[in-house]
């Protein structure tokens, strides 16, 4: 990402896979995140504050949702929570998500955030549903 923004990116869009913690989306469907609930470190090195949220570029979120909606492709938009390890999630913690309205679960997409709002870039991320928590 880095490398990108120094040869002149200026908007980045993260695709990756997302663990989802809702019940109403399916393996296949799409995350589109709209923040991260922070718990990594990476954004803390990038000088967001501790209180302060990474959040996406609200016009690339329209854009991707739109791309979305373009191709009746299934997707929901929401907060997603950051792990380094998101196969030993325990069964509580996503509880506690579901209960903070957590989308789903991933590992890069507070700091494709943190690095683009340090860097001035804007950023979205979404992410195709590989696993859903029962």
């Amino acid at each position: 990402m880095e490398d990108l923004i120094a040869c002149g990116a200026r908007a980045l869009t993260c695709l990756g896979l997302t663990v989802a913690v809702k019940w109403d989306v399916d393996v296949g469907d799409i995350v589109i995140v709209s923040r991260e609930i922070r718990s990594e470190g990476t954004s803390y090195h990038y000088y967001l504050p501790p209180r302060e949220e990474a959040r996406t570029s609200q016009e690339l979120l329209r854009s991707v949702v739109d791309a979305c909606e373009e191709l009746k492709a299934k997707h929901v938009v929401g907060p997603v929570f950051p792990t380094k390890v998101p196969y030993m999630v325990t069964a509580e913690a996503v509880e506690r998500l579901r209960e903070i309205g957590a989308a789903g679960i991933d590992m890069e997409t507070t700091a494709v955030f943190s690095v683009g709002a340090y860097r001035g870039v804007r950023t979205a991320a979404a992410g195709g549903i590989g696993q859903v928590w029962q």
